[in-house]
């Protein structure tokens, strides 16, 4: 084959696997850029779930707080309850016995 004929066929052959590896290699970079979007969303996703679950955590606590607070309440309330109603039974029994005195007393005056 002539020299020139040589030549040109190298050098089509050079800029054939130019082309290649530059196509080669701007696969590799869209790859590398879809990996680093997927990353990205998973760590986004991961931040999110986190968040979420410290908010669940958070609202539990509160939650939980807010029916030791109510139960004491409830304690203090029925304590309260039972010293008002010992103090009405001992009111009426008083009572009881000042209304049995009173008509002790009329009866003696009617007897008199």
């Amino acid at each position: 084959p002539p020299a020139g004929s040589l030549s040109r066929s190298r050098s089509a052959s050079r800029g054939s696997a130019r082309a290649a590896a530059s196509s080669a290699q701007d696969a590799l970079e869209r790859e590398r850029e879809a990996y680093e979007r997927k990353a990205q969303e998973q760590r986004a996703k991961k931040t999110q779930q986190k968040e979420s679950s410290d908010t669940l955590r958070s609202d539990k606590d509160s939650a939980e707080r807010e029916v030791l607070t109510l139960s004491a309440r409830l304690d203090e309330a029925r304590k309260q309850s039972e010293n008002a109603q010992r103090e009405l039974a001992m009111f009426k029994q008083s009572h009881e016995k000042d209304g049995q005195r009173v008509d002790n007393e009329v009866a003696e005056r009617q007897e008199a």
